[in-house]
């Protein structure tokens, strides 16, 4: 079998991805991890010396030893490997163990044949093959046992350490610590030994399948294509400059795709196309170094997202993202850094330039490659070299401006890499300026080929035009404008505090649409003529006429409303820098953010530090340098993420349980864990903390709400159903469709449960039937107890009443009669006879009155003041100088009380008696009203009394007792004119 001479490959370009590294400081166990696998749930489980662990892409969680469906039987020396149905196997000395992501709980099964530390090769399903030692061994995993062994010890040498290990269909490829490779026919149950080529003295190489006929050879030497059948070689490249591990390692290697891999060697990173059998790139950071520093790489696996793990022996891992070069970085490489406020970039010229704080001039090709580093250095002003403005004036030419200082103007030469300082003279006094004390923020604004605005002095707005040695400055009306942009013949900026400033035709426009707490630090128009303000609350949309139009802020989605630098591109896109990496905003108001993790040099970009080529290229520069990229090749990215929840907390439930939380879709819980929090985490090509989060409540909240790059949302709910939808991508979708929906259940307390209040009612309307035929009852006995009373007392009373009558009535009568007989008699004391005569008439009425009481139980209103009349005109007729007058206004002839019209008579007898007897009256007025309620008035012309001492005598103080028993107030007001009784129903 002859050998190929290995072709020469030139040194490949350097390539630098975005990565994040995970150490112990991150909760991995430890710096040295020997295995990495990715489940279906796209959760990485991985391996150190003493150790299991799974990553949920934010957070390590470690395994326990034990023998339970959570735990392993050991976590010392765990081989992880991926199993072709998802699944993620565990290989140890005793055994094995199966984990199954969809319950998250493992499998064990050891083994009884006392085989020690076995190497797991493939597996078909229920047939798992293994390498004990130089035998080959297929293991039934339903019949948990060994049922086909296969001895190499012909195919191998005397000493035999796998390094690789690969397979694809019925061929498993093994790979020794010399470079030898057998290829293992599990169908036939042959083996084919085949020596290496190359044998290595610096690494262990290591071997993979291409396709069906083709298998590769990777070593620090080079790459082979080797034939399955007969080990011919195909094709081979031999590396430029061979790498010299510091200690001996694995070249590992891994598919990206069908005809991509990826291979490590010594420490660095190469990109393989075996297609067209070249090296594409060498994957760096994004300062074109080799991303593992020290040790060397353990292990290389490439995940579904084709994000690329390398695992290293003393540095922990590190997960390159590794996605299209959508971000270009423009970074210097003399161990320099480019703090970059001022960014002039012209392809004619093939150059970028950088205008640092505090480092000068830093220039670039157009590629990306680092070219000059130029420090400006005045003797007489050491500290200009804050660079805050770079404009073109020739072919190789550029002004610049130096902030701080007189004579910051200068002129650079790009070919020959000099700067030579202008000197600024008035136009108007033709005396050079001196002093330059414009803003540190404002930009030489074009107005010509060779003419700038610019602020010089005392807040004025100058026009420059520049000479070959020096600057003619015409100063314009524009007081106190820094100048950010020009739209056709406008030049627009800030006229602090927070106004905006127009000028044009010589005159100066202000426009106050900014609260003066606001900073205006970079400006750029549409096509349509709208201002686009970068401020520090966010991102301002303002028409020509002053007017706003929009605002855009963290709550509409940005990841920082503290704008420094802006660009529209020719879609009328904005894009904006801030503290957090750089933001898109759609003529829509669709907001997408990029961050450190999409490949910036920073998170931080500076103050106006953006530039916009011809062809739409646009260019921000930050704390570590510049970013570059077409929008267009941004906005075409189309990800696949899923969405897993990871942590759930709900009261009592879930606490400090091993559960696959990704895995429930319906939650139920009583009222009293109502308060629920969940944790959930994007998995695509990128760290979770790169993704927008959002998420509603259905039945509760009717549209999304942002939680930007939060993963945790707390909710209380009342009892009731609800339907929560989760969702993840690069920007807030209004209309998403949701990555993950939990139908959550609140069930209220048992009292407040269906069924509990409809019996509670049930039980009720009983109780209340029962209630009320017990209470008619008991009414009903009442009623008959009252009626037969009431038979009883009104026989009573009308026997009393016949009694009375025909007794005291009799007897009372025969009074009367003897005393009339006696006043015909002589000798007889008239006057106590009269007495007598006015005693018995007295028993006579009281007798009448209770017998009427025993006869009615009530009396209408008007017949008891027609009753009253009557007495009056029957008394006052042996009274005829005093006139009687009656007024009546009965509305409600309403019933009162026998008992009551007792007291009312006696109460206005006594008042009609007293006038009679004491108030040497002429006239009485009687009135009775009877609407809502009876008031009755008395009143007469008599000389009244002294009202301080009218309850002094009894008839006044039986008056007021019977008023009272009456349920009536009674008021008496007297003067010299007369008297006036008032009896008011209460």
């Amino acid at each position: 079998m002859g050998i190929l001479p290995l072709a020469l490959v030139n040194a490949q370009p350097k390539q630098g991805y975005n990565y994040t590294r995970y150490t112990v400081k991150n909760g991995l166990a430890a710096n040295h991890v020997k295995s990495l696998v990715e489940d279906s749930n796209g959760f990485i489980w991985l391996s150190t010396l003493n150790a299991v662990q799974w990553f949920d892409g934010v957070n390590f969680h470690s395994i326990q030893q034990g023998n339970g469906i959570h735990q392993l039987p050991t976590i010392n020396k765990v081989d992880v490997y991926a199993l072709s149905n998802k699944q993620v196997l565990f290989v140890y000395s005793q055994g094995f163990s199966i984990y199954q992501p969809q319950t998250h709980s493992f499998n064990h099964y050891l083994l009884k044949e006392n085989k020690i530390n076995p190497i797991f090769l493939k597996d078909t399903g229920n047939i798992f093959y293994f390498l004990n030692g130089k035998e080959f061994l297929q293991y039934n995993i339903d019949e948990r046992k060994i049922t086909t062994s296969i001895n190499l010890s012909n195919k191998v040498k005397s000493s035999f350490y796998i390094v690789s290990v690969e397979q694809k269909n019925d061929l498993i490829l093994l790979t020794d610590e010399l470079g030898n490779d057998i290829i293992i026919d599990t169908k036939n149950k042959i083996a084919k030994n085949f020596s290496a080529l190359t044998p290595s003295q610096l690494s262990y190489p290591t071997s993979n399948f291409y396709n069906a006929n083709t298998y590769i050879s990777f070593s620090e030497k080079g790459i082979i294509k080797r034939n399955n059948t007969t080990g011919g070689v195909i094709s081979s490249i031999n590396f430029s400059s061979n790498p010299k591990p510091e200690i001996k390692s694995i070249v590992h290697n891994e598919k990206l795709s069908e005809n991509i891999f990826v291979v490590t060697v010594g420490k660095q990173i190469l990109v393989y196309n075996a297609a067209t059998n070249t090296i594409v790139n060498e994957i760096t950071t994004t300062q074109k170094e080799a991303i593992l520093q020290t040790g060397y790489t353990e292990v290389i696996y490439v995940d579904s997202h084709k994000n690329i793990w390398l695992c290293s022996n003393t540095q922990g891992v590190y997960k390159i993202n590794y996605l299209p070069n959508r971000f270009k970085y423009y970074t210097p490489t003399n161990n320099a850094t480019d703090f970059s406020i001022e960014v002039e970039v012209n392809k004619e010229d093939n150059v970028v330039i950088s205008g640092s704080y505090g480092q000068g001039i830093f220039i670039y090709d157009t590629t990306g490659n680092f070219k000059k580093q130029i420090s400006i250095i005045d003797k007489q002003h050491p500290e200009l070299t804050i660079v805050t403005s770079i404009e073109k004036i020739a072919n190789n030419e550029y002004v610049l401006i130096c902030y701080g200082s007189a004579n910051s103007l200068y002129k650079l030469n790009t070919k020959n890499y000099t700067i030579t300082p202008l000197k600024i003279f008035n136009a108007a006094t033709q005396k050079q300026i001196l002093s330059v004390n414009g803003s540190y923020y404002q930009k030489l604004i074009r107005a010509g080929k060779d003419s700038f605005y610019y602020q010089l002095t005392n807040g004025n707005l100058f026009l420059l035009k520049i000479e070959k040695d020096k600057a003619i400055a015409v100063r314009t009306n524009a007081k106190n404008l820094i100048p950010f942009v020009k739209h056709k013949s406008t030049i627009v900026g800030a006229i602090e505090p927070g106004k905006l400033g127009v000028f044009n035709n010589n005159i100066l426009k202000v426009y106050d649409v900014f609260s003066k707490d606001i900073t205006i630090n970079s400006m750029a128009v549409t096509s349509d003529g709208v201002y686009c303000v970068a401020t520090s609350a966010g991102v301002y949309k303002i028409s020509e006429e002053g007017k706003f139009l929009a605002k855009f802020t963290k709550q509409a989605g940005l990841a920082n409303e503290n704008i420094f630098s802006i660009a529209v591109d020719a879609n009328n896109n904005i894009w904006c820098g801030h503290y957090k990496g750089i933001s898109k905003i759609t003529s829509g108001g669709s907001i997408t953010n990029f961050s450190e993790e999409d490949g910036l040099q920073n998170n931080e970009f500076n103050t106006n530090a953006v530039y916009k080529t011809n062809d739409g290229e646009l260019f921000f520069g930050g704390e570590e340098g510049i970013n570059s990229f077409y929008p267009q090749l941004l906005l075409s990215e189309n990800e696949t993420l899923s969405l897993k929840v990871v942590e759930l907390k709900a009261g009592k439930y879930f606490n400090n349980i091993d559960t696959s939380f990704w895995n429930i879709n319906e939650l139920k819980l009583n009222f009293n864990n109502n308060i629920i929090q969940f944790v959930f985490n994007a998995i695509g090509k990128q760290q979770p903390t790169a993704y927008n989060y959002q998420y509603r409540l259905r039945n509760n909240y009717t549209s999304w709400i942002n939680l930007q790059q939060n993963n945790s949302i707390l909710l209380t709910l009342q009892p009731g159903e609800y339907y929560l939808d989760l969702d993840a991508s690069k920007f807030f979708d209004k209309n998403a469709q949701p990555l993950k929906t939990i139908k959550i259940i609140i069930t209220p307390p048992f009292w407040k449960t269906e069924l509990f209040i409809v019996v509670c009612l049930l039980l009720l309307v009983v109780a209340l039937i029962y209630l009320i035929q017990f209470f008619n009852k008991i009414k009903y006995r009442k009623q008959l107890q009252e009626l037969k009373l009431q038979q009883q007392l009104e026989e009573e009373r009308k026997r009393i009443s016949r009694d009375m009558h025909d007794t005291m009535g009799a007897y009372t009568s025969a009074l009367l009669s003897n005393v009339q007989q006696l006043k015909k008699a002589n000798n007889v004391n008239e006057q106590e006879l009269n007495k007598m005569q006015n005693n018995a008439e007295q028993i006579l009425n009281s007798l009448r009155e209770t017998i009427w009481v025993l006869n009615n139980q009530s009396i209408t209103v008007n017949d008891f003041s027609d009753s009253f009349k009557n007495y009056c005109i029957k008394l006052l007729q042996n009274f005829d100088y005093i006139n009687f007058n009656v007024e009546e206004n009965i509305t409600n002839n309403k019933t009162i009380s026998a008992q009551t019209a007792i007291h009312l008579n006696k109460i206005m007898q006594e008042a009609i008696q007293n006038i009679i007897k004491h108030a040497q009256a002429t006239s009485i007025n009687y009135s009775i009203n009877c609407t809502e309620k009876i008031i009755i008035t008395i009143e007469d012309n008599g000389k009244g009394f002294i009202t301080d001492n009218m309850y002094k005598g009894n008839g006044i103080e039986n008056m007021q007792w019977r008023a009272t028993n009456a349920a009536f107030n009674l008021n008496i007001q007297s003067n010299t004119k007369g008297t006036t009784i008032t009896i008011k129903q209460n």
